[in-house]
């Protein structure tokens, strides 16, 4: 992670949590699945990429001009990925298998896109 990265994404994150009408507050599930499936020095990208995603919306599903859904959360892509389910804990799971395989690199939005 580049040295700027490390300096904002804790700022990301603050106002993410801040965020008007945000669905990730303490007490959210999607906070509970995060702390649940990752470990702490994950815990932080794993928030910012799934609010840039979706502004914590765990129910979010996007059906693309290729017909392709993304969905959940991280807004995962069941052509690449397989289905995505519609419970929290087990879309973080399903993250979570994803970086430990390849890290943050699928999501555009760890890019700064």
């Amino acid at each position: 992670m580049s040295t700027i990265r490390a300096l904002i994404l804790p700022i990301c994150l603050i106002l993410a949590l801040w965020a008007t009408g945000s669905h990730a507050n303490a007490e959210s599930p999607l906070i509970q699945a995060i702390e649940q499936t990752f470990p702490p020095e994950q815990q932080g990208m794993a928030l910012y990429i799934a609010m840039r995603e979706s502004r914590g919306d765990c129910s979010i599903r996007i059906i693309d001009t290729n017909n392709e859904i993304s969905a959940g959360c991280w807004q995962v892509q069941a052509v690449w990925w397989g289905e995505v389910s519609e419970d929290v804990n087990e879309q973080a799971k399903q993250v979570w298998l994803i970086v430990q395989e390849h890290g943050w690199k699928p999501w555009a939005t760890y890019w700064g896109n």
